[in-house]
């Protein structure tokens, strides 16, 4: 590696950026996860409710009854209503999460790819160096040989 470059520095740092972002994701996946199973269960519950209704509603119920009925199921639909609005923006949340990994992940690989570009430059380097050494000792021998002759 070249002198004076951080590649290591960068690339633990770059590391830990990816981890706190994967981090972060999975946090937002867990939070949309939960949302959805308790979007399950209003669905469900709503349901379940309106099948009591309808019960109810085939054995003759009063109209008080049935306001009531009819009264809670509306206000199930606004709550449903609202926690769709709240899954999409989760959704929305875990989009950007998966986004900020990306370009973390894409920081770290360009890290890795210049230290790996450094690393074999410098081997080319020192490769080089070597062998003009032994060239030279080479060299210095033929004319060692050639001047005992």
């Amino acid at each position: 590696m070249a002198h004076g470059l951080p590649f290591p520095m960068l690339i633990d740092l770059a590391q830990r950026e990816v981890d706190a972002a994967a981090s972060a994701l999975g946090a937002q996946q867990s939070r949309l996860d939960a949302m959805r199973q308790q979007g399950d269960g209003l669905n469900s519950y709503r349901a379940e409710y309106a099948g009591r209704m309808r019960a109810e509603a085939s054995q003759g119920m009063t109209m008080a009854s049935l306001r009531n009925y009819h009264q809670f199921l509306a206000n199930l639909d606004d709550v449903q209503i609202r926690h769709r609005g709240d899954v999409a923006a989760q959704e929305r949340l875990v989009e950007t999460a998966m986004r900020t990994l990306q370009a973390k992940q894409l920081k770290l690989n360009s890290y890795q790819a210049l230290a790996e570009r450094a690393s074999r430059a410098a081997a080319a380097r020192q490769a080089r160096v070597e062998q003009r050494q032994t060239d030279e000792f080479a060299a210095r021998r033929a004319r060692d040989r050639q001047a005992a002759e």
